[in-house]
């Protein structure tokens, strides 16, 4: 039986990514994706309260809170904490996507955001 695919995007800064995280949003069902953010608060059910993922540490406890179901019905996940990695947390075949941009326009893109 073959495994069902995971994608995972990790998200670079001003390299497209809200962009990519629109479609994301409009063509998953909310269930299906898993967002990992900064300033993103959760519920974590085993410590049941709401904490946010601060560190990869914090991360790792909100994956494994999530019950089987949960994880099954997960197809992507991104977000700018999102890290290489994550899928050794699930039981699918992991497929990472990112994308690239050349460095003097991203950086050029970057000060210009920082200097709104």
């Amino acid at each position: 039986m073959k495994k069902e695919i995971l994608y995972i995007f990790l998200h670079i800064p001003k390299c497209a990514g809200s962009t990519f995280r629109y479609h994301i949003e409009k063509n998953f069902k909310p269930d299906e994706i898993l967002l990992l953010d900064f300033h993103q608060r959760i519920f974590n059910v085993s410590k049941k309260k709401y904490e946010y993922l601060d560190n990869e540490k914090d991360i790792k406890s909100y994956l494994n809170s999530l019950s089987k179901e949960q994880k099954n019905k997960i197809k992507i996940i991104y977000g700018q904490r999102t890290s290489f990695g994550v899928h050794k947390l699930f039981k699918k075949d992991p497929r990472y996507i990112l994308f690239l941009r050349d460095p003097f326009n991203r950086a050029i893109s970057m000060y210009n955001e920082y200097k709104r």
